[in-house]
Protein backbone atom coordinates (compact mmCIF):
# COMPACT_ATOMS: atom_id res chain seq x y z
CA UNK A 1 0.00 0.00 0.00
CA UNK A 2 1.51 3.34 -1.09
CA UNK A 3 1.72 6.24 1.35
CA UNK A 4 -0.67 9.18 0.91
CA UNK A 5 0.98 12.25 -0.58
CA UNK A 6 0.80 16.01 -0.96
CA UNK A 7 0.16 16.52 -4.67
CA UNK A 8 -0.42 20.23 -5.20
CA UNK A 9 0.49 23.57 -3.56
CA UNK A 10 -0.70 27.12 -4.26
CA UNK A 11 0.16 30.47 -2.69
CA UNK A 12 -2.09 33.43 -3.52
CA UNK A 13 -2.31 37.12 -2.64
CA UNK A 14 -5.75 37.28 -0.98
CA UNK A 15 -8.19 36.50 -3.82
CA UNK A 16 -6.47 38.59 -6.46
CA UNK A 17 -3.55 36.70 -7.91
CA UNK A 18 -1.64 33.44 -7.71
CA UNK A 19 1.93 34.09 -6.60
CA UNK A 20 3.25 30.55 -6.82
CA UNK A 21 1.92 27.16 -7.90
CA UNK A 22 3.51 23.74 -7.71
CA UNK A 23 2.10 20.51 -9.14
CA UNK A 24 3.59 17.26 -7.88
CA UNK A 25 0.89 15.07 -9.45
CA UNK A 26 -2.03 16.05 -11.65
CA UNK A 27 -5.47 16.29 -10.01
CA UNK A 28 -8.45 16.50 -12.40
CA UNK A 29 -10.22 19.90 -12.49
CA UNK A 30 -8.39 21.13 -9.39
CA UNK A 31 -8.45 24.71 -10.68
CA UNK A 32 -12.23 25.00 -10.22
CA UNK A 33 -11.95 24.05 -6.56
CA UNK A 34 -9.01 26.39 -6.02
CA UNK A 35 -10.92 29.24 -7.59
CA UNK A 36 -13.89 28.58 -5.31
CA UNK A 37 -11.67 28.60 -2.20
CA UNK A 38 -10.03 31.87 -3.23
CA UNK A 39 -13.32 33.54 -4.17
CA UNK A 40 -14.78 32.67 -0.77
CA UNK A 41 -11.64 33.53 1.19
CA UNK A 42 -13.37 36.17 3.35
CA UNK A 43 -16.10 33.71 4.38
CA UNK A 44 -13.75 30.83 5.08
CA UNK A 45 -12.17 29.94 8.41
CA UNK A 46 -8.55 30.83 9.05
CA UNK A 47 -7.59 27.19 8.54
CA UNK A 48 -9.75 24.33 7.37
CA UNK A 49 -10.15 21.54 4.84
CA UNK A 50 -12.65 20.10 2.40
CA UNK A 51 -12.96 16.85 0.51
CA UNK A 52 -12.79 16.86 -3.26
CA UNK A 53 -13.99 14.18 -5.68
CA UNK A 54 -13.93 11.53 -2.88
CA UNK A 55 -10.21 11.01 -3.54
CA UNK A 56 -8.53 14.20 -2.35
CA UNK A 57 -8.52 16.70 0.51
CA UNK A 58 -7.90 20.42 0.08
CA UNK A 59 -6.21 22.00 3.13
CA UNK A 60 -5.96 25.77 3.30
CA UNK A 61 -4.78 28.50 5.65
CA UNK A 62 -5.41 32.25 5.52
CA UNK A 63 -3.55 35.08 7.17
CA UNK A 64 -4.06 38.82 6.73
CA UNK A 65 -2.53 38.78 3.23
CA UNK A 66 -1.83 35.27 2.01
CA UNK A 67 -3.89 32.19 1.24
CA UNK A 68 -1.85 29.01 1.08
CA UNK A 69 -3.34 25.64 0.26
CA UNK A 70 -2.39 22.12 -0.66
CA UNK A 71 -4.22 19.14 -2.15
CA UNK A 72 -3.46 15.67 -0.81
CA UNK A 73 -4.67 12.12 -1.11
CA UNK A 74 -7.87 11.65 0.90
CA UNK A 75 -6.14 9.69 3.68
CA UNK A 76 -3.25 12.09 4.26
CA UNK A 77 -3.10 12.99 8.00
CA UNK A 78 -4.76 16.33 8.77
CA UNK A 79 -2.30 17.37 11.46
CA UNK A 80 0.67 16.77 9.16
CA UNK A 81 -0.96 18.70 6.30
CA UNK A 82 -1.59 21.77 8.46
CA UNK A 83 1.93 21.56 9.84
CA UNK A 84 3.23 21.55 6.26
CA UNK A 85 1.16 24.66 5.43
CA UNK A 86 2.35 26.50 8.55
CA UNK A 87 6.01 25.74 7.79
CA UNK A 88 5.62 26.78 4.16
CA UNK A 89 3.75 29.99 5.01
CA UNK A 90 6.33 31.00 7.63
CA UNK A 91 9.14 30.27 5.17
CA UNK A 92 7.47 32.38 2.48
CA UNK A 93 6.77 35.26 4.86
CA UNK A 94 10.34 35.27 6.21
CA UNK A 95 11.86 35.21 2.74
CA UNK A 96 9.87 38.05 1.13
CA UNK A 97 8.86 41.50 2.35
CA UNK A 98 5.16 42.24 2.73
CA UNK A 99 5.38 45.33 0.51
CA UNK A 100 7.00 43.30 -2.26
CA UNK A 101 4.31 40.63 -1.93
CA UNK A 102 1.53 43.22 -2.25
CA UNK A 103 3.06 44.61 -5.45
CA UNK A 104 4.05 41.26 -6.96
CA UNK A 105 2.83 40.07 -10.35
CA UNK A 106 1.01 36.78 -10.87
CA UNK A 107 3.34 33.78 -10.62
CA UNK A 108 6.26 36.09 -9.86
CA UNK A 109 7.58 33.73 -7.15
CA UNK A 110 7.33 30.57 -9.20
CA UNK A 111 11.01 30.40 -10.18
CA UNK A 112 12.40 30.91 -6.67
CA UNK A 113 9.89 29.40 -4.31
CA UNK A 114 8.91 26.30 -6.30
CA UNK A 115 12.26 24.77 -5.37
CA UNK A 116 11.52 25.28 -1.68
CA UNK A 117 8.02 23.82 -2.11
CA UNK A 118 9.44 20.75 -3.83
CA UNK A 119 11.93 20.21 -1.00
CA UNK A 120 9.23 20.54 1.66
CA UNK A 121 6.83 18.24 -0.21
CA UNK A 122 9.52 15.59 -0.60
CA UNK A 123 10.23 15.73 3.13
CA UNK A 124 6.57 15.57 4.22
CA UNK A 125 5.72 12.86 1.69
CA UNK A 126 8.57 10.57 2.79
CA UNK A 127 8.71 11.28 6.53
CA UNK A 128 5.14 10.72 7.60
CA UNK A 129 5.00 9.90 11.27
CA UNK A 130 4.03 6.24 11.65
CA UNK A 131 2.00 7.33 14.68
CA UNK A 132 -0.05 9.64 12.43
CA UNK A 133 -0.74 6.79 10.03
CA UNK A 134 -1.69 4.46 12.89
CA UNK A 135 -4.03 7.07 14.31
CA UNK A 136 -5.45 7.59 10.84
CA UNK A 137 -6.15 3.87 10.47
CA UNK A 138 -7.81 3.87 13.86
CA UNK A 139 -9.91 6.85 12.88
CA UNK A 140 -10.97 5.16 9.66
CA UNK A 141 -11.90 1.99 11.57
CA UNK A 142 -13.78 4.07 14.11
CA UNK A 143 -15.71 5.89 11.39
CA UNK A 144 -16.50 2.59 9.69
CA UNK A 145 -17.80 1.17 12.98
CA UNK A 146 -19.83 4.31 13.52
CA UNK A 147 -21.31 3.99 10.03
CA UNK A 148 -22.20 0.33 10.60
CA UNK A 149 -23.75 1.10 13.98
CA UNK A 150 -25.75 3.92 12.45
CA UNK A 151 -27.04 1.62 9.70
CA UNK A 152 -27.99 -0.98 12.32
CA UNK A 153 -29.83 1.66 14.34
CA UNK A 154 -31.73 2.87 11.26
CA UNK A 155 -32.72 -0.70 10.37
CA UNK A 156 -33.86 -1.37 13.96
CA UNK A 157 -35.89 1.83 14.01
CA UNK A 158 -37.45 0.92 10.68
CA UNK A 159 -38.37 -2.54 12.00
CA UNK A 160 -39.85 -1.07 15.17
CA UNK A 161 -41.79 1.45 13.12
CA UNK A 162 -43.28 -1.40 11.06
CA UNK A 163 -44.16 -3.35 14.23
CA UNK A 164 -45.70 -0.24 15.78
CA UNK A 165 -47.80 0.40 12.65
CA UNK A 166 -49.00 -3.23 12.76
CA UNK A 167 -49.88 -2.93 16.46
CA UNK A 168 -51.73 0.33 15.85
CA UNK A 169 -53.78 -1.36 13.10
CA UNK A 170 -54.60 -4.26 15.44
CA UNK A 171 -55.58 -1.84 18.19
CA UNK A 172 -57.85 0.06 15.79
CA UNK A 173 -59.50 -3.19 14.66
CA UNK A 174 -60.00 -4.22 18.29
CA UNK A 175 -61.54 -0.85 19.10
CA UNK A 176 -63.98 -1.20 16.20
CA UNK A 177 -65.02 -4.68 17.37
CA UNK A 178 -65.32 -3.47 20.98
CA UNK A 179 -67.52 -0.57 19.86
CA UNK A 180 -69.73 -2.99 17.92
CA UNK A 181 -70.09 -5.25 20.98
CA UNK A 182 -71.01 -2.28 23.17
CA UNK A 183 -73.64 -1.13 20.67
CA UNK A 184 -75.13 -4.64 20.43
CA UNK A 185 -75.14 -4.96 24.24
CA UNK A 186 -77.01 -1.66 24.57
CA UNK A 187 -79.55 -2.76 21.97
CA UNK A 188 -80.11 -6.08 23.77
CA UNK A 189 -80.55 -4.33 27.11
CA UNK A 190 -83.00 -1.88 25.60
CA UNK A 191 -84.97 -4.70 23.98
CA UNK A 192 -85.02 -6.59 27.26
CA UNK A 193 -86.50 -3.56 29.02
CA UNK A 194 -89.13 -3.14 26.30
CA UNK A 195 -90.23 -6.83 26.59
CA UNK A 196 -90.41 -6.95 30.40
CA UNK A 197 -94.22 -6.15 30.72
CA UNK A 198 -95.08 -8.90 28.25
CA UNK A 199 -93.05 -11.40 30.26
CA UNK A 200 -95.12 -10.58 33.34
CA UNK A 201 -98.50 -10.90 31.50
CA UNK A 202 -97.73 -14.20 29.75
CA UNK A 203 -97.87 -16.38 32.95
CA UNK A 204 -101.23 -14.79 33.89
CA UNK A 205 -102.65 -15.51 30.44
CA UNK A 206 -101.36 -19.08 30.51
CA UNK A 207 -102.81 -19.56 34.01
CA UNK A 208 -106.20 -18.24 32.89
CA UNK A 209 -106.25 -20.56 29.89
CA UNK A 210 -105.42 -23.57 32.09
CA UNK A 211 -108.21 -22.71 34.55
CA UNK A 212 -110.66 -22.22 31.69
CA UNK A 213 -109.73 -25.59 30.17
CA UNK A 214 -110.27 -27.35 33.52
CA UNK A 215 -113.70 -25.81 33.97
CA UNK A 216 -114.63 -26.57 30.36
CA UNK A 217 -113.78 -30.25 30.87
CA UNK A 218 -115.67 -30.45 34.12
CA UNK A 219 -118.71 -28.62 32.75
CA UNK A 220 -119.14 -30.58 29.55
CA UNK A 221 -117.68 -28.21 26.97
CA UNK A 222 -116.51 -24.81 26.17
CA UNK A 223 -119.95 -23.32 26.84
CA UNK A 224 -120.10 -25.20 30.15
CA UNK A 225 -123.68 -26.57 29.77
CA UNK A 226 -123.49 -28.71 32.89
CA UNK A 227 -122.39 -25.86 35.14
CA UNK A 228 -124.58 -23.12 36.38
CA UNK A 229 -123.58 -20.07 38.28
Amino acid sequence: MSLPKIKYVLIALETKKILCEYIEDEIPNIQKVIRSVLDNRVKLDEASSLNYDNDYTIFYKNDSLITILCATDINYPNQTAFEFLNVLLNTFRSQYKEEDIKNAYSYSYNNDFKKIIKTKITYYNTNLDSKDLTNLDRLKDSLLDMKNNLLETVQTLHLRESELSHNVEKAEDLKVKTDELLINARKAKKLEKENTPFKKIIPIIIGGVVVYCIFAIMCGGSRMPNCSI
